[in-house]
């Protein structure tokens, strides 16, 4: 038992301030998804009405087609 003078330990939610954030899709498998794309390219699968999806599409796929850049060792030496 608590007495008057005493005050008693309240749980209380921390005030933290969190940042606000929207899930945009979920996929499961449902045919109404929205348009997805396969690159031909990459064979990256995208959404096209996303924004972002597109973005990181057009990156990803410049640097599949580039292909690794190689620029050489520290200590490299050419044998002709």
């Amino acid at each position: 038992a608590s007495s008057e003078g005493q005050q008693q330990d309240v749980c209380k939610p921390a005030n933290k301030k969190h940042k606000q954030s929207n899930q945009l899709f979920l996929d499961f498998g449902q045919k109404s998804f929205g348009k997805q794309s396969v690159c031909r390219e990459c064979g990256m699968l995208f959404m096209e009405s996303s924004e972002e999806d597109v973005k990181q599409h057009d990156v990803i796929c410049k640097d599949y087609k580039e292909g690794v850049v190689c620029l050489g060792w520290k200590n490299e030496r050419s044998v002709s």
